[in-house]
């Protein structure tokens, strides 16, 4: 697909603003930018709501391993995509699979929203060895302590190792807020990506 079809299929979408549980216009549109055209490589999604992302994620990687506890249903957008593989399970209780999610270019982490809950997952998709970790929410104050601070040790954690190659945060910016019950603002970026060296 090209890419000004892609982006305008984000455009079709809800954006943050209109539904908080999914990602902006912003960062999809990034990872469009960063990713496209598509790879040979294949993507791990940890926590996949409705699949929205999902399906931007189907237009630049090979195959996406979606996982999520809850089973697909109507409002499930990637249905006709089948180079989705829907993963029913529990991150943090279910065993990973790493026997079958292989090439795994990168992995985007946007599960339970708990400092602990984010350094499982980034521990445990260490494990393929990807070049990149996606993180959504990094920079909401409600998460800021929470997936925003786990974000920020486990980059510290990387350099040390001589791991890390490169931090860039994107999407939503500082002052910017959704509208919802909550009143999500952001203090700073949405989303940050990783880039490791191995």
């Amino acid at each position: 697909m090209e890419i000004e079809k892609i982006k305008q299929l984000i455009k079709e979408m809800p954006d943050k603003y209109e539904a908080h549980g999914t990602t902006s216009h912003k960062f999809k549109e990034f990872l469009v930018d960063k990713f496209y055209p598509k790879r040979d490589t294949n993507v791990l999604e940890v926590g996949c709501h409705k699949g929205q992302t999902t399906l931007i994620l189907s237009k630049l990687f090979n195959k996406v391993y979606a996982m999520n506890i809850n089973a697909p249903d109507d409002n499930w957008h990637c249905y006709n995509e089948s180079n989705v593989i829907h993963e029913h399970m529990n991150s943090y209780g279910d065993p990973w699979k790493y026997d079958k999610w292989e090439n795994i270019e990168a992995v985007l982490i946007d599960c339970v929203h708990e400092y602990s809950a984010v350094l499982k997952d980034t521990a445990n998709a260490l494990k393929l060895k990807p070049r990149y970790l996606i993180y959504d929410d990094y920079g909401i104050k409600q998460y800021r302590k929470s997936v925003g601070a786990a974000i920020d040790d486990m980059c510290n954690t990387l350099t040390k190792q001589g791991k890390l190659k490169d931090f860039t945060k994107f999407g939503l910016e500082e002052g910017e807020k959704i509208s919802d019950d909550k009143g999500h603002a952001f203090i700073d970026f949405e989303g940050a990506i990783i880039e490791l060296q191995w």
